[in-house]
């Protein structure tokens, strides 16, 4: 965190704010902006000893941690079995209740 030289608040907002509006408490803004989390951290800028977030820099800093989950959680892959479950029916006699009216 730098002391901010610039005296426009232009899109940013308090910590209180960023919780808010992330769900999230005040310690936690708190923590991404000090300690950080998984090697990203939240920049924040002092301004009249407020510390004040730009709602870019909050952008960046989620689109960073969702990249950096997402690589280390991929989604898992579901395998498509509707044709099996289609052959399973079929087997006891049961078929695609739409496909019955229509014959």
């Amino acid at each position: 965190m730098k002391e901010s030289d610039s005296t426009t608040k232009r899109q940013s907002m308090t910590p209180k704010q960023v919780a808010e509006r992330e769900g999230v408490t005040k310690h936690t803004v708190w923590n991404w902006c000090h300690r950080g989390v998984r090697g990203c951290q939240l920049k924040a800028t002092l301004h009249g000893g407020r510390l004040l977030i730009d709602v870019n820099d909050l952008e960046r800093f989620k689109a960073e941690i969702q990249g950096k989950f997402t690589a280390a959680f991929p989604p898992p892959v579901v395998p498509d079995i509707s044709h099996e479950i289609d052959e399973i029916l079929a087997s006891f006699g049961l078929g695609d209740p739409a496909s019955e009216k229509s014959a």
